[in-house]
């Protein structure tokens, strides 16, 4: 099956309306059949005036039954391409019955719009939800072919917009699926066991009793001994500032120990900054990297630190590198 472009020129808009010139293009827009078509009822002047087909030309054009075969010839067995495919069938159809033709291969066409599909992808510009070929040539960045309103300048056209439409469509799909993959490959990682080394599991306990005496407003000494451990693994430990967060971290600490995969969230890093640890690449977690230079609020629990550095119950803002604001108005 080929893909073959039609466009049509009219008589008119109204239901009688005929067509007054057929084009048909292949799927590089070489013209396979052109004609002007003898109607049996008279051109609209304002249909005229936009196509520049008037009775003069027409007069001695072959009409429906002079031309039926070759139409037939070009479009049947195709994929049939027409920007307004609901239009330009209707007047196909209406052309033939005029001349007691019922065609009645024309309701086995293989139609595809190219309008509504043009309106999904660019946006429509009217208020009739569509887009004119015009605009949509315009969008799709392509140079419109010969004279507007001319049946094979509209059908080469529409040609050249599809199969832009086409690239932008491929391009979403494989969009599509790297996202499904990658999906799939996240969701096979969770379901795999993380297997701690030795010294990364008792680097992680350590931190974690260390974490949960912080939770208890103890003032414990750093996991001195496992620094070296939990810098390599992203965990660097500083000095704490008491901050919230305390709970989401034992959660994330857990996880690790337990050999599940952690999806960290937005806000995360300051939890872990609050508490005196730098979050960055992170074993068994889906965040490679904490974007630097963003705050953390938290509300100081009991006064710690130099003499009057921090009044409990105060909501203060940390920020990197290391200062501390109170805040006027805590959030």
């Amino acid at each position: 099956m080929k893909t073959v472009f039609l466009d049509t020129e009219t008589t008119g808009l109204d239901d009688d309306a005929q067509a007054v010139e057929i084009a048909i293009v292949d799927d590089k827009g070489e013209v396979i059949f052109e004609s002007l078509v003898k109607p049996t009822v008279p051109v609209d002047p304002g249909a005229a005036a936009i196509h520049g087909i008037s009775a003069d030309k027409l007069a001695s054009a072959p009409a429906w039954p002079d031309i039926a075969e070759d139409v037939k010839a070009a479009l049947a067995g195709n994929q049939v391409v027409i920007f307004n495919a609901e239009f330009d069938t209707r007047i196909l159809k209406a052309t033939a019955a005029a001349h007691g033709d019922p065609a009645e291969w024309l309701d086995s066409l293989e139609t595809d719009c190219a309008m509504h599909r043009a309106a999904d992808i660019y946006g429509s510009t009217n208020r009739y939800g569509t887009i004119s070929l015009i605009n949509a040539a315009d969008r799709a960045g392509v140079e419109f072919q010969g004279q507007a309103h001319s049946a094979a300048g509209d059908a080469a056209t529409t040609a050249l917009v599809w199969w832009a439409m086409a690239k932008i469509e491929r391009r979403r799909e494989t969009d599509r699926k790297r996202r499904e993959r990658k999906k799939a490959e996240l969701a096979k990682q969770d379901a795999k066991p993380n297997r701690l080394s030795p010294k990364e599991r008792a680097a992680v306990e350590a931190l974690r009793d260390y974490v949960s005496a912080l939770a208890n407003a103890n003032l414990p000494e750093p996991p001195a001994g496992h620094f070296g451990v939990l810098e390599k693994m992203g965990l660097d430990v500083f000095a704490p500032i008491r901050a919230f967060g305390a709970d989401r971290a034992l959660a994330i600490l857990d996880a690790i120990l337990a050999g599940k995969t952690t999806h960290l969230r937005g806000d995360d890093s300051a939890c872990f900054y609050g508490l005196g640890i730098r979050l960055s690449h992170v074993p068994h977690t889906q965040v490679a990297s904490v974007k630097r230079g963003k705050s953390a609020a938290f509300t100081a629990q009991v006064p710690f630190g130099h003499p009057n550095q921090f009044v409990a119950g105060k909501t203060y803002r940390a920020f990197m590198p290391w200062q501390i604001k109170e805040l006027k108005k805590p959030k």
